[in-house]
């Protein structure tokens, strides 16, 4: 009797007891390329047993059990016109940044004043333990989802290092060495380069505080209104408080930078393994070419009519 007892409560001493989060992941920004970087860790958090509620306006075709896809409007099409690249190509760093806010505010305005899907979540009694959204340029707003549903904020951004999410995350930029995305040099830099990076660093910075506290603060509690919003803390403290930040880069495509420790690289998670091969005529000119292959993309925003004059 007393050897049963003794050989249960070492197995039961090796039981484990497991839940899956209830996670919401709020995205509705209309860029393929980054609906491409969220995708794959919408997919593997649900087919690791998590509830994931997905807001995407690219849902994925098949996806698993516990993915459930919120579809939102696609507003690329309302937010981008007028949009010309040759007036952002010769715009300021400054107006770069302010750029940014203005068009992602523009798809979150729209999707919270006409998007029913996102007007339910506001008004909705579920609940989270996780709330995903993107960050920081221009999506700073939807941080406060986390205070809604009293749920961890994690952060995921599409692109690579920036000043302002290292302002943010609590890491002091030095431009004597650490780029970013909007500078033209290495990170081999001469003086006159640091200098520039310098301006360049300090102007994203100016900019975006600027707009977090003119802008975004005001647009925050202009369409993100749910019961108990007025005593929500400010914008600044929300976006400081993110638990996580996942960070579309990797140092094996673009240079060593210190990270603050919550801010973790996350770069190739979206290749599958289980990715199709090429078609084999494809396939077999690519490896029969005397002089290799040369792969030119225009990406996922630009459109190829606009190449021609006149379009």
């Amino acid at each position: 009797m007393n050897l049963s007892i003794f050989v249960l409560l070492s197995l039961s001493g090796g039981w484990q007891c497991t839940s899956g989060a209830r996670i919401l992941a709020f995205f509705p920004m209309p860029w393929r390329s980054h609906q491409n970087v969220f995708r794959p860790l919408m997919k593997e958090l649900a087919l690791r047993g998590h509830q994931v509620d997905f807001f995407t306006n690219l849902p994925m075709n098949n996806p698993p059990k516990g993915l459930n896809q919120k579809v939102v409007k696609d507003w690329q099409g309302e937010v981008m016109k007028g949009y010309k690249e040759e007036d952002v190509a010769n715009m300021i760093t400054f107006n770069v940044q302010r750029n940014l806010v203005y068009y992602c505010g523009r798809v979150l305005d729209l999707t919270f004043e006409h998007d029913q899907v996102s007007k339910d979540l506001l008004n909705s009694n579920e609940t989270y333990d996780l709330v995903l959204t993107e960050y920081p340029v221009g999506n700073e707003p939807a941080a406060y989802l986390a205070h809604k549903f009293k749920a961890l904020h994690v952060g995921i951004m599409s692109f690579t290092d920036y000043p302002w999410a290292n302002e943010l995350s609590g890491l002091p930029t030095n431009p004597s060495y650490m780029g970013n995305n909007l500078s033209p040099s290495s990170i081999q830099l001469n003086f006159w380069e640091r200098l520039h990076n310098t301006y360049i660093s300090i102007s994203i910075v100016l900019a975006a505080y600027y707009d977090l506290y003119a802008v975004q603060q005001p647009r925050a509690d202009r369409i993100l209104r749910y019961e108990g919003w007025e005593n929500r803390p400010k914008l600044t403290d929300m976006m400081a408080e993110t638990a996580l930040i996942l960070m579309n880069s990797h140092p094996s495509t673009g240079y060593p930078n210190p990270t603050a420790p919550h801010v973790k690289e996350i770069s190739g998670m979206h290749i599958d393994p289980e990715s199709q091969p090429l078609p084999k005529d494809l396939q077999d000119f690519m490896d029969d070419a005397p002089h290799g292959v040369i792969f030119f993309s225009l990406g996922s925003i630009l459109n190829p009519a606009e190449l021609l004059a006149g379009g």
